[in-house]
């Protein structure tokens, strides 16, 4: 064997041993991350299951206040099951010494930023009763007008057709259009619907 021929062994050879050394460290840098990452679920998984019960009660809390401002003999309420299209999020029928005052509707319209949280007090004859902003990330003193009591209060009374009327907050235009959105989605469940068709009682609902 001449010399070139062992030159060009031993340089395979170490291309070889390269090659294992890379596969290894390559093998050793995979199984440490996914070990990172499998840690770092678990470790997402338990502060959640820690902090959801909180979540939810904290959102129940805000839901309970702002309903108790906006019916009179508010004492209670309750989850109304049912699948709900977007904006719409959930639904609360609203109790006061046994009866049903209304409800009140959660919806989260997108806004100039992000989604808007809102609630949407609605009366058994399907007309708003009040709304109040829980959350908003649109351009303060801009998109945050909508947050106004002028603004808001004008939507008590309204039902699903004539909240489309609504005049939106000029400077405000994207704002104050999702805030409308989320009332008109509200109010246009069909839930309301078939309540005033019902007939029964003073807002229909037996």
């Amino acid at each position: 064997m001449n010399i070139s021929n062992k030159i060009n062994m031993e340089i395979d050879k170490r291309i070889s041993n390269k090659k294992q050394e890379n596969f290894k460290y390559y093998v050793k840098i995979s199984l440490t991350l996914l070990l990172i990452s499998a840690l770092t679920a678990g470790l997402l998984a338990f502060v959640n299951s820690i902090t959801k019960d909180k979540i939810a009660s904290n959102e129940l809390a805000v839901m309970e206040n702002a309903l108790s401002s906006m019916f009179d003999g508010c004492d209670g309420i309750k989850v109304v099951d049912g699948e709900y299209e977007t904006p719409v999020v959930a639904v609360y029928e609203v109790y006061g010494k046994g009866e049903v005052l209304g409800y009140g509707v959660q919806t989260n319209p997108v806004g100039f930023k992000a989604e808007i949280g809102i609630i949407v007090g609605v009366d058994r004859k399907g007309s708003c009763v009040g709304v109040e902003i829980t959350s908003i990330s649109d351009t303060p003193g801009v998109g945050t007008k909508v947050q106004d009591k002028s603004f808001l209060s004008g939507f008590s009374g309204l039902n699903g057709e004539s909240v489309s009327e609504y005049d939106t907050i000029s400077g405000a235009t994207v704002s104050s259009r999702a805030v409308k959105k989320g009332v008109e989605a509200a109010l246009n469940l069909d839930l309301f619907k078939n309540n005033a068709s019902d007939g029964a009682g003073e807002g229909g609902v037996r």
